[in-house]
């Protein structure tokens, strides 16, 4: 991968939250904002995470961009 770390809380965080994630993965109600506040301690489940591959990537991708636009200067 291009040298990134984001651990998952981050990840939440940087897709817009536990309630926005929990929406936009179908998650409805407290239940499922609270499902992802869980994920920020436990871990995105691999499942979930292969399940919505693209989702949980794009925020790594962008990361990727800024880092290889700031090489060399």
């Amino acid at each position: 991968m291009l040298g990134l770390k984001m651990n998952d809380k981050e990840l939440i965080e940087k897709l817009g939250g536990a309630a926005l994630v929990a929406k936009k993965l179908g998650y409805e109600g407290k239940k499922g904002i609270c499902r992802v506040m869980n994920w920020k301690r436990r871990g995105i489940p691999s499942k979930v995470r292969l399940e919505h591959l693209g989702y949980f990537m794009s925020p790594l991708m962008q990361a990727g961009d800024k880092n290889e636009n700031t090489k060399g200067n």
